[in-house]
């Protein structure tokens, strides 16, 4: 006879997940429908990342909503340690948004004095309040070098458009850019990044960083284990001996 359930969830990732260990602790019997595959999770783009404040836009119900979904994850995060043994890396230390020009400094001191009259914590620093260097962080969209360079360090990704918050400006950086997303193909087009990304090991506008939080294991019953572009573990690659 057919198995049946109470609820089919489509979807694997955090959300559908989620959701499918509440309604079976509620009782439900529930499947989880998951294709699987190495790549196309939304998931990986937002890494888990809940920042309701910073993208706020006034006080609507997506904001109460993300706010709600934040606080959540101080009880959720030792409950799935405690049940799977797995540290979520639950990091709470906020976010910093660097303003590009006067007009986006003038929005973003709105956005502050409207988050403290409503009892959010938000802080402004000023360009001589902020000593030394800071951290930064960038998952790619897609696996491709070109992921790791245009978005971040392109001209024309200086903030507020993209993340270019180092500011660096290579002409010839740029020229290879250009050529590599004109070429007719992917050989041709990676080793023209790559002459790009040998300037940026010359210019040094950034440090690159391990994650600071990591979750590892290791056994002698498996083969082939690897971790994929964006740095996740590719599951449907591992063999059991």
């Amino acid at each position: 006879m057919a198995a049946s359930y109470d609820v089919i969830v489509v979807g694997g990732g955090p959300v559908g997940a989620a959701c499918a260990r509440e309604l079976a602790r509620a009782g439900r019997r529930v499947a989880v429908l998951e294709p699987g595959g190495r790549l196309g999770q939304a998931w990986q783009a937002a890494a888990g990342m809940l920042a309701p404040q910073i993208e706020a836009h006034g006080d609507t119900p997506l904001l109460e909503l993300g706010l709600a979904g934040r606080e959540h994850y101080s009880a959720l995060a030792p409950e799935l340690r405690e049940a799977t043994g797995i540290d979520i890396g639950l990091w709470r230390e906020g976010i910093a948004w660097v303003a590009a020009s006067e007009t986006e400094a003038a929005e973003l001191r709105s956005k502050v004095a409207w988050q403290r009259q409503h009892s959010h914590l938000s802080d402004w620093l000023d360009a001589d309040e902020v000593k030394g260097i800071f951290r930064s962080a960038w998952q790619a969209d897609y696996p491709s070098i070109e992921n790791f360079l245009t978005p971040i360090y392109a001209k024309s990704a200086f903030p507020p458009e993209g993340s270019n918050y180092s500011k660096y400006d290579n002409p010839e950086f740029e020229k290879l850019l250009t050529q590599a997303a004109a070429a007719k193909s992917l050989d041709e087009a990676n080793t023209l990044y790559q002459q790009a990304e040998g300037l940026l090991a010359e210019d040094f506008p950034t440090a690159p960083l391990w994650y600071y939080v990591t979750t590892s294991a290791w056994s002698d019953r498996v083969t082939d284990v690897k971790v994929n572009a964006f740095g996740v573990l590719d599951t449907e690659a591992i063999k059991v001996k």
